[in-house]
């Protein structure tokens, strides 16, 4: 089986690549869902009101999950950034190069104009059908990745199933599992 993380700077790359899957489960992902369809369409304001056209990297969907983890980043200088403090975290599992790749965990770390807000961490899987090893595996791919790009400190709350968010601390803590 094969991982990857994927980062997305803006909402609309996210939804590119996420939104059926988020949509299939909305009643689980609706903080998720909710925020990336919120932030998505104050890009499209941006981008329509600047006269910019959207400028786009790759899309995971549209890929073989391996052939997009040689650049996993969606930051290149031909991304149109609207909202840099946010970030988008998805991590996929392919079981082969025949099958296609499935969302496993999605992550938003966001500002608002209220202020920073919690890490919101979900799984398109119910909880029963998860083993720790699983979960361990992304956890600590998905942490590995968002402390490369924002301080620890920017984590103060995580919002999510305990299953999740309780590993993700503890590694973002750096205490083991």
């Amino acid at each position: 089986m094969t991982t990857s993380v994927i980062l997305y700077n803006t909402a609309s790359e996210f939804l590119e690549d996420t939104e059926s899957y988020l949509n299939a489960n909305e009643r689980e992902s609706n903080i998720v869902l909710a925020y990336a369809l919120k932030y998505r369409a104050a890009e499209t304001n941006a981008l329509q009101s600047s006269g910019a056209p959207s400028q786009r990297g790759p899309r995971c969907g549209s890929l073989e999950l391996s052939g997009r983890m040689g650049y996993p980043d969606s930051d290149s200088s031909s991304t149109l950034r609207l909202q840099h403090k946010n970030i988008w975290l998805t991590s996929w599992s392919q079981r082969d190069a025949s099958s296609p790749p499935t969302l496993d965990f999605a992550l938003a770390c966001l500002e608002s104009y209220l202020g920073t807000l919690p890490i919101f961490l979900h799984s398109q899987h119910p909880m029963s059908s998860l083993d720790s090893t699983f979960i361990s595996s992304h956890i600590r791919q998905l942490t590995n990745k968002l402390q490369s790009h924002v301080p620890t400190t920017r984590v103060f709350s995580v919002f999510g199933e305990s299953n999740f968010f309780l590993p993700f601390a503890l590694r973002l803590t750096e205490r083991p599992i």
